[in-house]
């Protein structure tokens, strides 16, 4: 799997994306993260591209799907090793988007727990009052997978049914997005308004068949 290059390790070096003006040849000791991740048996492959000190310079990374466009915010590398199948799993921290826009614009999954959920610790957050530790995986299954390893839980897996699921839709105008956004987010809601339908209409269709 992949780090961001703002997570310490004691074997690889850190530059914290700042291209080598900042260098650190590798740390005393793992961030609690990698030492976590080595006693579940994990091989670190590399160091990510990062922006730099994970803030809104760009690094040199380009969108595996397309080299002319972004990969997205600064877990820009994570998200595009994963997407390109250079890793199946890369780890990093989200401040504001970092975690959900790589993913997106990356085509992977991306997922950012509750504040805590993996410790911090040895990480050079850019706010540590908000960062996040998170991690891109291309299957649902992985990103489960990983977070039962990570906090000694149980095996967490992705839901049979949409039953029950509740997601609130952003009704206000987006005046910030760009002309096809509320076109997007209305197709999006339309998508998901069907699956529900549709797992209703099964449910229902269950309950109807002869015993």
């Amino acid at each position: 799997m992949g780090l961001k290059d703002i997570i310490e390790t004691a074997d690889l070096p850190t530059l914290w994306g700042t291209r080598g003006y900042l260098y650190s040849p590798g740390a005393l000791m793992d961030a609690a993260l990698v030492t976590l991740l080595k006693e579940q048996g994990a091989l670190i492959m590399g160091k990510t591209v990062s922006t730099a000190l994970a803030y809104f310079t760009p690094g040199k990374t380009r969108n595996p799907h397309d080299l002319m466009r972004t990969p997205g915010g600064s877990l820009s590398g994570s998200a595009a090793a994963v997407a390109d199948g250079m890793v199946p799993l890369a780890f990093g921290t989200q401040t504001a988007g970092s975690m959900i826009r790589p993913a997106s614009f990356c085509g992977v999954f991306g997922f950012k727990p509750t504040f805590d959920t993996v410790s911090a610790a040895d990480v050079k957050s850019f706010s540590p009052s908000l960062d996040t530790l998170g991690w891109f995986a291309r299957h649902i299954e992985d990103i489960c997978t990983t977070f039962s390893a990570l906090n000694r839980a149980p095996l967490i897996s992705p839901l049979d049914s949409l039953a029950g699921v509740r997601v609130g839709v952003r009704s206000l105008p987006l005046s910030n997005g760009t002309a096809g956004m509320p076109v997007g987010v209305q197709l999006v809601a339309d998508r998901w308004q069907d699956q529900q339908l549709l797992q209703i209409a099964r449910t229902l269709m269950a309950k109807q068949k002869p015993a």
